[in-house]
């Protein structure tokens, strides 16, 4: 319940500064996060191509690839919710910088507990 409420926090400031709040996973654990916290995003970003162009289940969240990052604007903030275990955090901020450098990103995490960071 805990992380539940600061992560809808931390969505809920990101709103209200951010062009777009993107999920980064379309696993079954951040699926069922989202779903129990009811929390919206934009879309989701997702590396495995069975996965994209689809609906999550319940919240029916589109999945789009990687690719789609390269349209949004780099002068415009974006707020990326890392629905990964924190094992793979770096390697997909590492991914998602690669396509979008824009210092005015930030990154929230949710395990072991809710982070924001650049």
């Amino acid at each position: 319940q805990k992380i539940k409420k600061r992560l809808i926090d931390e969505i809920a400031k990101a709103r209200k500064t951010s062009q777009k709040i993107i999920g980064y996973g379309a696993s079954a654990k951040g699926n069922t996060l989202l779903n129990f916290s009811k929390i919206n995003l934009d879309y989701i970003v997702d590396d495995n191509p069975l996965k994209q162009n689809t609906f999550t289940p319940g919240m029916r969240i589109p999945i789009k690839s990687r690719k789609s990052l390269i349209t949004l604007k780099k002068n415009k903030k974006v707020t990326f919710l890392l629905l990964v275990w924190s094992n793979i955090y770096k390697e997909i901020r590492i991914k998602i910088k690669k396509i979008r450098n824009s210092k005015k990103d930030r990154f929230i995490k949710f395990f072991p507990k809710v982070l924001t960071l650049k």
